[in-house]
């Protein structure tokens, strides 16, 4: 399941796809992780994940920065 951008979904709610990056909310910090449907788990590039963090929502990554380009005039 994906979400609106920028909106907070309670794991009791709904869990994100599987293995797709996500915004994580620990109760106090905020990283990116992603849910293994296969075992259960939450996993994260550092590994900070044990059986005692306790992830209570998560929502999807926002859009990658795109440069503005430049509007040139012919004046």
């Amino acid at each position: 399941m994906t979400n609106n951008k920028g909106e907070w979904i309670p794991v009791a709610e709904c869990l994100p796809e599987n293995n797709d990056d996500v915004l994580v909310y620990d109760g106090s910090d905020i990283f990116v992780a992603w849910y293994s449907g296969i075992d259960g788990n939450w996993c994260s590039a550092d590994n900070r994940f044990d059986e005692y963090t306790p992830i209570i929502a998560w929502q999807s990554l926002p859009e990658p920065y795109k440069e503005k380009s430049e509007v040139l005039n012919d004046n």
